[in-house]
């Protein structure tokens, strides 16, 4: 197996991201089937709000904002892939083992029907956030 790594972007998209979510990426990174890159991680108010608008996040409270949060997108023959579903559950596998073996709680975007009181949540599978 590949043990893939984080490049130049990947690494700056983690400024201001949550000491704790980042030692779960980079161990996670290295076990994953999937290679994966950071999208994004801590986001300005600015941001979120445009976001909301393009209907592409569904809150002006968002983990982004406090770097308690990261979008992991699969790079598939070094290609941002959107919608490979099963990229996205294998990047899922790697996140929570990683953070089960550090003792860290986490929630994944794909699973929002499971937290929320929405009739229809959308699906994220790019997100990640840590739970308080």
């Amino acid at each position: 197996m590949t043990e893939f790594t984080f490049g130049y972007k990947s690494k700056n998209n983690l400024a201001g991201v949550a000491p704790q979510l980042v030692l779960v990426l980079y161990s996670a990174i290295k076990s994953s089937p999937v290679d994966f890159c950071v999208f994004e991680g801590r986001r300005s108010l600015e941001r979120q709000r445009m976001l909301v608008a393009k209907g592409l996040s569904k809150t002006l409270n968002s983990k982004h904002l406090t770097g308690e949060a990261v979008d992991l997108v699969p790079l598939i023959k070094g290609h941002l892939t959107w919608e490979d579903r099963a990229a996205f559950r294998l990047i899922r596998n790697a996140m929570f083992d990683a953070a089960s073996k550090q003792d860290v709680q986490i929630r994944w975007g794909g699973d929002w029907g499971k937290y929320s009181e929405n009739d229809n949540p959308f699906y994220d599978g790019a997100h990640f956030e840590l739970i308080k």
